[in-house]
């Protein structure tokens, strides 16, 4: 990865005079963006940041800083690239969760207290965790997070009762499981993640 070679590479620099070589009036500023790049696990989540420190967006403090590190100009540029389309399509991806669905029946409980407590109900998914993945990784995943939700609340939610299913929601489709994580409903549709 070329954030790992940026980071090899400013070993030997000064990064000082990088950074004043950037055209950074205020070095202290520099620096610090320089460091929170340096931070970045990868050029991805450095442009999803949005950065920008009034000199440079995050992009624009890339290209710079590989232009004085004299890193190829294609290298980089393809690296941007790549970094744009993983982002792109983690921005396409549509919220993804796992609902629990219980045998409650309200009774007279406060509305806002189950308000708060509809987060227990949830799973959330990271969508970097199914990005690119193929159906069967995806329901794999998903069978594995039932299962360890289900043994650690002992089939039940506090307020909300037995835990009845789960219903995964990718995608603007929704797909059933029963207790022990295994599809249950209709057929499983091709989901892989182009």
């Amino acid at each position: 990865m070329l954030v790992n070679v940026i980071n090899e590479k400013l070993k030997i620099q000064d990064k000082v005079k990088i950074i004043q070589a950037m055209g950074y009036k205020n070095v202290k500023k520099g620096l610090i963006t320089l460091e929170k790049f340096l931070t970045c696990k990868d050029l991805a989540s450095w442009l999803r940041e949005g950065h920008y420190d009034l000199v440079f967006t995050g992009e624009d403090f890339f290209i710079k800083l590989c232009d004085l590190l004299e890193i190829e100009q294609n290298l980089y540029l393809g690296e941007i690239e790549i970094a744009k389309d993983y982002n792109n399509a983690l921005h396409q991806l549509k919220p993804t969760y796992i609902f629990v669905y219980t045998d409650f029946k309200r009774k007279n409980e406060p509305i806002f207290a189950l308000a708060c407590l509809e987060s227990t109900r949830r799973l959330n998914i990271d969508k970097k965790q199914i990005l690119y993945k193929s159906s069967e990784e995806i329901f794999a995943l998903v069978t594995s997070m039932i299962r360890e939700h289900y043994v650690n609340n002992e089939g039940e939610l506090k307020v909300w009762g037995k835990i009845q299913n789960y219903v995964l929601h990718l995608q603007g489709e929704k797909y059933v499981f029963n207790t022990q994580g295994a599809f249950v409903d209709g057929e499983r549709k091709n989901i892989c993640q182009k």
